[in-house]
């Protein structure tokens, strides 16, 4: 059986995330690092959970659980690295994001491969970034590149993948129309930011909902997100009705949002 060890480091907010798959069987892990704050006043530290088969780690247990859906369900260590980094992007928005950035350090075990991917995006090529202040280079449209993590999960997944993009993007859009208890960091997180968020309607709708700060445990959803998953999933569908291959399918999605009405949006 192969061994695949996945170790992601996404610039802006960093994550990290390990992914260690050789079998069918799984126990799923979550780092002891960060305290999981689900009420005011009450942390609850993550034990260390050994593994004899495999391993899931991630920043939040509801994206781990994504990870270990897709092992369960046939895919590899990369299906299972995309389903957890989608999944993260709805629980734990203020750390990863589909709009972000990201590199990827990819080892097979059985041939000893290293494989790299960046997924950073270029920034616009009229900024002249000497012409702005710091504080415009750090938030705001002059901050904005585009976005590579997106295009970095569809490359992934059609170079070292199995699955197709609508499979691995099934269990975040699931929380993001469906809901997920919200827990501390992100509320404290939106509370921070939450005047930002207001001078931008459509932030404001998605992470102040009723034009109010979400109640820690209350149900969150970001149905904006999950209409531009299933858009993806949608255009993979097409591509694959039409007679394309499993790499066509994937580039379809890839166009959708880059060149289509995603990117025009």
């Amino acid at each position: 059986m192969s061994l695949f060890i996945l170790r992601t480091v996404f610039v802006g907010s960093i994550v990290y995330m390990n992914l260690m798959f050789s079998g069918v069987d799984l126990i799923m892990a979550q780092e002891n690092a960060y305290p999981l704050q689900m009420s005011e006043g009450k942390t609850s530290h993550r034990p260390a959970v050994p593994g004899v088969n495999g391993l899931v780690t991630a920043g939040h247990p509801l994206a781990s659980m994504a990870g270990l859906r897709i092992l369960m369900a046939g895919g590899n260590a990369i299906d299972a690295s995309v389903a957890v980094l989608a999944t993260l992007n709805v629980v734990r928005p203020q750390m990863s994001g589909a709009g972000g950035n990201g590199f990827l350090t990819y080892f097979d075990k059985t041939s000893g491969d290293v494989h790299s991917v960046s997924a950073a995006g270029a920034a616009p090529k009229a900024l002249v970034a000497s012409e702005r202040e710091a504080e415009e280079l750090n938030k705001g449209i002059y901050a904005g590149v585009v976005p590579g993590l997106l295009g970095g999960w569809i490359s992934m997944l059609k170079e070292y993948g199995t699955m197709s993009l609508s499979e691995v993007l099934m269990p975040a859009v699931e929380y993001a129309e469906n809901g997920h208890p919200i827990e501390a960091s992100v509320v404290q997180a939106i509370t921070s930011q939450q005047d930002l968020f207001r001078s931008y309607p459509s932030s404001a709708q998605t992470f102040l909902p009723g034009n109010k700060i979400p109640e820690i445990g209350e149900l969150f959803r970001m149905p904006e997100l999950a209409s531009t998953f299933r858009k993806l999933m949608e255009a993979e569908k097409t591509a694959f009705s039409g007679g394309k291959s499993r790499a066509e399918a994937l580039d379809a999605a890839f166009d959708r949002f880059y060149r289509g009405d995603i990117a025009d949006e």
